[in-house]
């Protein structure tokens, strides 16, 4: 009896302090841009600023904790951001490094930019859970692609989907998206759980780009839990509920003394 009223006072001192740490969780989101041959500089603009623009609906306060890395890729890949906690004090340096990356020109090596994301995030540590969104106008090879998509689950990267731009081949990227069975999606409003299945999104073209992955971290914020921290009780309720337990507390400890 008296372990039970001293888990009351327990339990009603942590619901007045809160306990939200012990939820708090890492969100790793890798980003890859396509600027091979086949996209077009005012493309690439479009898509820098898409991306950078939706970057604003990460949350900077909450119990979680969110983590970027941004590449580009042709014939090869490289890092535009490193991996990076994105908070509210480096957010705009962090989209105006996105605007302003120099556009290069090549082939189409997708895998790369899996290959290059993954090895950014396995450095860092892989936060509790990890996703990366790759956006192309083309095909890569297959193969290639296969074995980068195997390399990074290998790794414990958690997903893998895509943005399918224009006449991009949505049948590859079908074949490598993780995990689960990947669907092909028309409707940036109507995504699955990106934390749960993969998907290939399908974008008309880049001047669309922006509101599909848009819609896309949106979601994927939800899904994570992200948001504000919960507000915590009202001093006057949490008070009452610590109060009551130590007044049950103390009158067990009579009780106690009496029947002695």
């Amino acid at each position: 009896m008296f372990r039970r009223f001293f888990a009351a006072a327990v339990a009603a001192t942590s619901v007045l302090w809160g306990s939200s740490a012990l939820h708090a969780a890492t969100i790793d989101l890798g980003f890859a841009l396509d600027e091979s041959g086949s996209v077009s500089r005012p493309d690439f603009t479009l898509a820098q600023n898409g991306l950078a623009n939706a970057l604003a609906q990460i949350p900077t306060t909450g119990e979680n904790t969110y983590r970027i890395s941004v590449v580009a890729f042709n014939s090869s890949a490289r890092t535009i951001v490193p991996v990076t906690e994105v908070t509210a004090a480096n957010l705009a340096m962090i989209q105006n490094t996105i605007r302003t990356a120099t556009k290069f020109s090549g082939g189409t090596a997708i895998d790369r930019a899996v290959d290059l994301l993954t090895a950014n995030f396995t450095a860092a540590g892989l936060g509790d859970t990890s996703l990366f969104n790759i956006t192309t106008d083309g095909q890569s090879s297959l193969t290639r692609l296969q074995t980068s998509a195997t390399a990074a689950s290998a790794a414990g990267i958690d997903g893998l989907s895509f943005e399918a731009v224009g006449s991009a081949n949505t049948a590859n990227l079908l074949n490598v998206a993780f995990p689960g069975t990947p669907i092909l999606v028309d409707d940036a409003a109507n995504l699955p759980n990106p934390t749960e299945d993969s998907f290939v999104l399908r974008v008309a073209g880049f001047s669309d780009y922006e509101a599909a992955i848009t819609a896309k971290i949106g979601r994927i914020v939800i899904d994570t839990g992200g948001g504000p921290t919960p507000a915590p009780v009202p001093l006057p309720a949490g008070l009452s509920l610590m109060l009551a337990a130590m007044a049950a507390f103390g009158g067990m400890r009579m009780l106690r003394s009496t029947a002695g």
